[in-house]
């Protein structure tokens, strides 16, 4: 029973690490996450438009990105 509970602990620290490096800090605005797998589209003074799959104007930002802002962030 031991042994299947630390898979599962490694099996979490895994995806958790996985998640973790599929991001990148944005240059502009420091502290914030990009996915690595955004291209960048438009870039302003003050601004950054990004081109990413997963992100639709009709379903917004899926809910992982919105935990990964917040768990980033610190908010």
């Amino acid at each position: 029973m031991k042994r299947i509970g630390g898979i599962g602990i490694m099996l979490m620290m895994t995806i958790c690490l996985f998640v973790y490096f599929s991001f990148e800090e944005s240059q502009s605005f420091e502290g914030f996450p990009i996915p690595k797998s955004a291209e960048l589209t438009n870039k302003k003074v003050n601004f950054e438009e990004y081109d990413w799959k997963p992100a639709s104007e009709e379903n917004g930002l899926p809910l992982r990105y919105l935990a990964i802002i917040k768990l980033w962030v610190g908010i």
